[in-house]
C-alpha cells in the first residue's frame, strides 16, 4: 500500500517522504490520474499519523475518500484507507467518528476475507471500544505469528499510549514495552536487509 516515500520514512526523512508524497499528488492531478491521487493522500495520512498530526492525517485520509474513483475496483485498499481514518479518529478522542468508520472496515475486511485488517480492527476495538486486555494480546500474537513487527510495533504504541492518558499505567507500560520489542525486530530485518 505504501507506494510512496516508504523508504525515506523509514530513514527518519520524514519530510522527504511528506514532500514525496505531495509531489505525487500534484503529478497525479496534473495528469489526471486518480488512483495514484488516493494512494498520494493515502500515504500522506499515513506519515503524518505516524508524526502525530492527527488533523493532517484526518484531513488526507478523508480527502482519499472524495476523489472520484470506483471504490470496489480497489476494495484492499479503500480498506486500509477507513482503517486509518478510523484509527485517527480514536486517537482524537472522537470515539463515536472513529467507531463508524471502524465499522465501515470491519464490514469491508469480512467481504473480501481480509484476515489481517480484522485482527487489526480488533485490536483497536479492544483498545478504544471494548477494552479487553486478553483480546488485544490474543490479537497482536497473530500479528507475531505472521511475522507483522511494524504493525505490533506500532499497535502496541497506539495501546500504550492509550492506555497511559486513561492513567492505566501498567498496563501502559506492558504495550510500550511490547512496542519496543517488536520495534527491536524491525530494526534488526532493517540491517539485515541494507547487508545485503
Amino acid at each position: 500500500m505504501h507506494v510512496f516515500g516508504h523508504h525515506q520514512l523509514g530513514l527518519n526523512q520524514h519530510n522527504n517522504a511528506i514532500n514525496l508524497c505531495k509531489e505525487a499528488i500534484e503529478i497525479a492531478s496534473s495528469n489526471d490520474i486518480p488512483f495514484l491521487k488516493v494512494i498520494g493522500y493515502f500515504n500522506l495520512g499515513v506519515y503524518n499519523e505516524y508524526l502525530d498530526n492527527l488533523q493532517t492525517a484526518r484531513n488526507s485520509l478523508e480527502t482519499t475518500l472524495d476523489i472520484d474513483y470506483p471504490k470496489d475496483i480497489k476494495k484492499d485498499t479503500y480498506l486500509a484507507i477507513k482503517y486509518m481514518l478510523a484509527r485517527v479518529l480514536f486517537r482524537m478522542d472522537l470515539i463515536e467518528e472513529g467507531r463508524e468508520w471502524l465499522n465501515e472496515s470491519k464490514k469491508l475486511a469480512e467481504e473480501i476475507n481480509e484476515q489481517t485488517y480484522q485482527t487489526k480492527i480488533s485490536i483497536i476495538q479492544s483498545i478504544y471500544l471494548e477494552p479487553n486486555e486478553s483480546s488485544l494480546d490474543d490479537e497482536l500474537e497473530k500479528l507475531k505469528k505472521k511475522k507483522l513487527w511494524h504493525d505490533v510495533s506500532d499497535l502496541s504504541a497506539i495501546a500504550g499510549r492509550h492506555f497511559k492518558k486513561k492513567e492505566m499505567y501498567e498496563l501502559a507500560t506492558k504495550y510500550l514495552v511490547e512496542a519496543l520489542k517488536a520495534k527491536e525486530y524491525t530494526s534488526s530485518l532493517q540491517e539485515e536487509a541494507e547487508r545485503i
